[in-house]
C-alpha cells in the first residue's frame, strides 16, 4: 500500500529528502525482508552539467531491497516522463499490464 501522508521510511538516511509517497513502509515488513519504495522532493537540488546540458534534479526516488540495500536516485520531471515511457514501451511489446493512476499503462498512448 502506498502511504499518501508519509512518515519516512526506516531505510531512508537522506535528511534532505521530503517523503511524499512511500509503498511498504511498515517497520515489521522491511524487519521481514520486503522491499520498499520511496519518492519525495529534494529540499536541496543536485544540479550537474554535462557538455552543455545542465541537469537539476529535484526528485528522489529511492528503492530498498534485502539483496542490494538502499539505492537512491536523483531525478528531475524529465527522467520520471522518460521512465513513463519505457515502462509503456515495456507492457506494449512483453503483452504485460501495469496499472499507473488506475489505467492500464499498456493500452496508452504516449504523449507527442
Amino acid at each position: 500500500m502506498v502511504e499518501m501522508r508519509p512518515r519516512r521510511p526506516p531505510f531512508c538516511i537522506l535528511k534532505q529528502c521530503k517523503p511524499v509517497a512511500v509503498h511498504v513502509y511498515a517497520a515489521e515488513k522491511h524487519a521481514a525482508g520486503w522491499s520498499g519504495y520511496c519518492i519525495g522532493e529534494n529540499t536541496q537540488p543536485e544540479t550537474w552539467v554535462t557538455g552543455t546540458v545542465e541537469h537539476v534534479n529535484d526528485i528522489c526516488f529511492c528503492i530498498y531491497t534485502p539483496f542490494k540495500g538502499w539505492v537512491r536516485f536523483v531525478v528531475n520531471e524529465d527522467d520520471l516522463r522518460i521512465i513513463s515511457l519505457l515502462l509503456w514501451r515495456f507492457c506494449n511489446k512483453t503483452g504485460r499490464a501495469v496499472r499507473l493512476y488506475g489505467e492500464p499503462v499498456g493500452g496508452l498512448e504516449p504523449e507527442k
